[in-house]
This record gives C-alpha cells, structure tokens and sequence, in this order.
C-alpha cells in the first residue's frame, strides 16, 4: 500500500460483490429508488425500502446493475 492511502477492499466487499463497504439503507419514503441505483452505480450497497407509499410498479433493472437489496 502506498503511504498516505487507505484500503477499502474488505472481506465484506467480496461477499456482497460491491467495490466499497458503504451500505445505503433503506429510509421508507424519504429514498426511493434513484438514490439506491446512485449509490450502487458508485460501488456500494444500495437498499431500497420496500414500504413506501404509492410507489408505482418499478422495474428495478432498470435502475441497478451493480448488487443492491430490498428490504
């Protein structure tokens, strides 16, 4: 490692298949499902709320690639 940097890979990153150990969690109504995808599209762990009022039907695909949950 070079002097002066920080390692962020972790046992944690390779389990859940994400770049850096920074889980988003899920927040009810206040995060939806474009603050999720960001943070997964950044190499976290994005979670989405699954109880959230009058969300229409989402296609999450559409929004992640990278691993994400629902809860």
């Amino acid at each position: 490692m070079i002097r002066g940097t920080m390692a962020f890979r972790t046992a944690l990153c390779d389990l859940l298949g994400i770049e850096y150990p920074i889980l988003q969690s899920g927040m009810g109504s206040v995060a939806g499902p474009d603050l999720a995808a960001e943070v997964s599209r950044a190499g976290g762990l994005g979670i989405m709320a699954s109880v959230q009022p009058a969300l229409p039907p989402v296609d999450l695909s559409t929004f992640f690639t990278p691993p994400f949950t629902l809860r």
